[in-house]
């Protein structure tokens, strides 16, 4: 599974949000519509992160609790290679004396 060109969408409804967010802040005189704007734009951001990030893990979860309670149902998994830079990691600091 390698490039789709749906992702390019993806990307350009990211993009999308961000800069009328940025337009939105600049533009808009009121402390809340500014902070509308900010908490909108990082909410979309977060939840494309999640959805592309976690969303696999927790629909097998969510199978495997119903498998074991005697539900049986089909999950549909997102069959997707996440880009690098997906996501950071945060190195732990290590002292050597």
């Amino acid at each position: 599974m390698g490039w789709r060109p749906l992702f390019v969408l993806l990307l350009m409804v990211s993009t999308l949000v961000d800069f009328t967010g940025g337009l939105v802040i600049d533009s808009a005189k009121r402390e809340p519509i500014r902070r509308l704007a900010l908490v909108t734009s990082i909410t979309i951001n977060i939840g494309l992160l999640a959805l592309f990030k976690y969303y696999n893990f927790f629909a097998a979860n969510v199978h495997a609790l119903a498998a074991a309670a005697g539900y049986d149902f089909s999950v549909v998994y997102l069959n997707v290679i996440l880009p690098v830079g997906i996501s950071f990691a945060f190195p732990t600091s290590s002292r050597h004396s």
